[in-house]
Order: structure tokens, then C-alpha cells, then sequence
């Protein structure tokens, strides 16, 4: 029976390709987007922040201040002021937080912009607008309020893409599943019922012809 039986299933190699292309693009960047989104999303906190100082710099050169256009590509290292301290008032504390943040001090953030400028016009007309911000905030580690990060994972666009194609390689793994099962089981049924036609047509031949009453 199991050598009679004949289905055309369905392939699940576009299925696969799909998967394993959208597994790439999840990994591209390794696991340093979505480490720090579980931590900006669920382990640290966000503060707000003031803009303190900063300076335009060259990626490929010393990093001082840029007076003229070298050709060269350009970001925006900046200091934001944070204080922890704002975060509750003298009726509250937040136990998350270790206890010398209950003293006035203020902490401070330097901090490098991951856009990088291919102008000096570009870059000063970014810093201008970065000095005009009045409100920022920071996501800080409540367990060590010393340790901050300003700009997140931003480059989501592969990741998200590969996502999708992640997503639509598993969708179409079940239905690929689903139609094939039910293709088997649709040739199983028909073989079942081949079979038992040519055995009621054996027992019918097998009897032969019944003899004429005398």
C-alpha cells in the first residue's frame, strides 16, 4: 500500500529560504541591538538631561575641534548633565536605586553621535540644533547610575525586515504542512477505496455465475 501510494507535495525550500534569509538579517548586527533594547526597555531607566557642551570632530582625525572642511567625515561628541536626584523627591525612594543618590550631586555624560557628517556645514547645522534642544533624556542603570547611554540602536530597518521574512518562511512551513497532510490523507482515502473496489470486484469474479434454476 505504502508503495502504491503517490502524492505530489509540496516543496519547503522556498519556506527554508525565506527562514534562514531572515535569520541573517536578525543576526547582521549580532546581539548588541537587542541587548540594549531589554535594557532600555526593561532594566534601565530613562532620566531627563540637559545639554551641557560639546564639539564637532573628525572620524579619521585627532579629536579637537573643527574650524574648516578637510574632507574628512565629522560627529558631534557632546556632554549631557543628567541628575538621578529629580527622579524622586524627599517622600520617595525608589529602591532600585543605591542610597548615595538620596545626596544632591549632579552626574555628567559624554557622549559620541553615531551619525556621522560628510560637511562641516552638515555637522554645525546638527550641533546647532542640538544646542538650541532644551529637553533630552538618557536611560541609566539603576544599579549604577554612573553607567548611561544617550543614543540607542536606531538601525532596526535590516532587523525588522528580517523579521518578516522570518515570519512569512514559519507561516509558510505550516501551511505547506497543513496542504500536504491533507493531500496524504486524501490519496490514502482514495488508495483505501481503490482497494477495496478490486476486492469486491475479485469476490464478485469469484463466484462466477449462478446456475439457472431447473
Amino acid at each position: 500500500m505504502a508503495e502504491e501510494l503517490s502524492v505530489n507535495k509540496m516543496s519547503y525550500i522556498p519556506a527554508s529560504l525565506l527562514l534562514v534569509g531572515g535569520f541573517i538579517l536578525m543576526s547582521i548586527y549580532g546581539l548588541k541591538p537587542y541587548e540594549e533594547w531589554f535594557m532600555k526597555n526593561y532594566r534601565w531607566v530613562q532620566v531627563p538631561a540637559t545639554f551641557e557642551r560639546g564639539k564637532i570632530i573628525t572620524v579619521d582625525g585627532p579629536k579637537s575641534v573643527v574650524s574648516k572642511d578637510t574632507g574628512s567625515r565629522f560627529k558631534i561628541r557632546f556632554t549631557l548633565k543628567y541628575e538621578p536626584r529629580k527622579l524622586f523627591d524627599a517622600a520617595y525612594f525608589d529602591n532600585r536605586f543605591p542610597a548615595w543618590l538620596r545626596l544632591p550631586n549632579q552626574s555628567f555624560l559624554w557622549t559620541q553621535t553615531r551619525e556621522t557628517f560628510d560637511s562641516l556645514l552638515d555637522a554645525n547645522k546638527a550641533f546647532d540644533e542640538m544646542r538650541a534642544q532644551k529637553h533630552y533624556s538618557i536611560y541609566m542603570n539603576p544599579e549604577n547610575p554612573r553607567q548611561a547611554i544617550y543614543e540607542t540602536w536606531n538601525r532596526w530597518a535590516l532587523i525588522q525586515l528580517g523579521l518578516v521574512l522570518a515570519a512569512i518562511g514559519l507561516l509558510g512551513f505550516g501551511f505547506i504542512f497543513i496542504v500536504n497532510t491533507r493531500r496524504v490523507m486524501i490519496a490514502e482515502k482514495q488508495l483505501q477505496e481503490e482497494i477495496w473496489r478490486q476486492q469486491n470486484m475479485r469476490r464478485h469474479h469469484n463466484r462466477g455465475p449462478q446456475a439457472p434454476p431447473t
